[in-house]
């Protein structure tokens, strides 16, 4: 099967970022596990997660990209398929991209617009906080770049999350990974 490199899917992030699907959705999905292996607990064995008693539970709780690629195929359904089921993504308490817009295309226009911001007024940095963790950084001393800046990403992403300060009469808006 040759891969398609012209878009991200959410199935290609790292096995350890946390997808929030819309509960019914997620329910749903549980419940046809359930019908093929018997019963939850089977389900649970056969996946080797126990995430999906706590999704019952709790209706605020995500599932790791593992245990959802290893769920969707052993329910034999294409990962794409739930692409537009996924209403986060969360590596900790904050979310890091609101209904993320999945596949991400990379022959958007708006990418290359992301991308010479990027390169005129923005960097990739190391943060010292964790290992191997590289962070984007965008500064603008003017409100309209920050402003088309953020919508680009906006329309790319998604809703992401960012945090914004001011140093020295520029605008810096700083990105998680």
């Amino acid at each position: 099967m040759i891969k398609d490199t012209s878009n991200m899917n959410w199935h290609d992030l790292k096995d350890t970022e946390v997808l929030y699907l819309d509960i019914e959705e997620m329910r749903n999905l549980i419940n046809k596990g359930i019908e093929k292996s018997c019963s939850l607990s089977k389900l649970c064995l056969k996946i080797k997660s126990t995430q999906f008693y706590n999704i019952l539970k709790n209706t605020n709780e995500g599932i790791s990209v593992k245990t959802l690629k290893e769920f969707m195929s052993y329910l034999q359904m294409d990962f794409n398929s739930i692409n537009r089921k996924i209403t986060e993504i969360r590596k900790g308490n904050i979310c890091s991209i609101k209904n993320p817009k999945f596949p991400i295309s990379f022959e958007n226009t708006r990418l290359g617009a992301l991308t010479g911001h990027l390169m005129s007024d923005g960097c990739l940095y190391y943060d010292n906080s964790r290992k191997n963790l590289i962070r984007t950084k965008y500064c603008s001393d003017d409100w309209e770049g920050i402003k088309l800046f953020t919508e680009a990403l906006n329309e790319v992403f998604g809703e992401v999350h960012f945090n914004q300060e001011t140093i020295r009469n520029c605008i810096q808006i700083r990105i998680g990974t």
